[in-house]
């Protein structure tokens, strides 16, 4: 029988390094939460994991130009919370057009709508702020 680790490695290389970022309940069909949470711990304390936030890791990837792991993809960890916490999340206006290329504008503060509790997530180095708006707006 294979160890969870080597299982939970398996799926994580599937996504690829610095694609993904991820929490205990994307394993939790692999096995119980007490085991998964171990296996992520072990994983990271052996320095093969990276934890980005409270409950979130990701599989970095290696920057030849800054001599150091990569930052994380802000938007995979949003797309993270939003499955750990069953939340709708929905890019602010100006984060919006920057994506789609409407403006040169780079948004200072990581803004997301949510359908959820308002609250402040510490990813990183960087700070994701939920606001709540109501469901249908």
């Amino acid at each position: 029988m294979a160890v969870l680790s080597d299982i939970i490695m398996k799926r994580i290389r599937g996504h690829g390094r610095g694609t993904w970022v991820f929490s205990a309940k994307d394993f939790l069909d692999l096995g119980n939460r007490a085991a998964v949470d171990q296996s992520l711990s072990r994983l990271h304390r052996d320095s093969t994991l990276r934890r980005v936030g409270r409950g979130l890791y990701d599989w970095p990837q290696f920057s030849q130009v800054l001599d150091r792991p990569a930052p994380m993809d802000l938007d995979a960890a949003v797309a993270a919370i939003a499955r750990r916490d069953n939340l709708r999340i929905m890019p602010d206006g100006l984060a919006a057009a920057h994506r789609l290329g409407l403006t040169n504008a780079v948004p200072a503060k990581v803004l997301y709508w949510t359908d959820g509790s308002s609250r402040t997530i510490p990813v990183g180095d960087r700070t994701i702020h939920l606001k709540h708006v109501r469901p249908g707006l």
